[in-house]
């Protein structure tokens, strides 16, 4: 198997859905408040870590519904 290296803001966010109590509620709450430039930059996080088989990510009313 290989492996990817991550970005550093990916690698981030990776442990901070690890760490978070409640991932969902966290990825959910990383939303609010963001501009179009920074909701564009986290889509991106996500579908790099989506795609690189780290997480899975539900969406419902374009947020993230369940993460695992």
């Amino acid at each position: 198997m290989k492996f990817k290296k991550l970005p550093s803001n990916s690698k981030k966010l990776l442990d901070d859905i690890i760490n978070a109590d409640n991932p969902t509620d966290m990825l959910s709450k990383s939303f609010d408040g963001l501009s179009a430039k920074e909701d564009e930059e986290l889509r991106a996080i996500i579908r790099e870590l989506r795609e690189a088989g780290y997480i899975s990510v539900n969406w419902a009313d374009n947020k993230p519904f369940r993460v695992t």
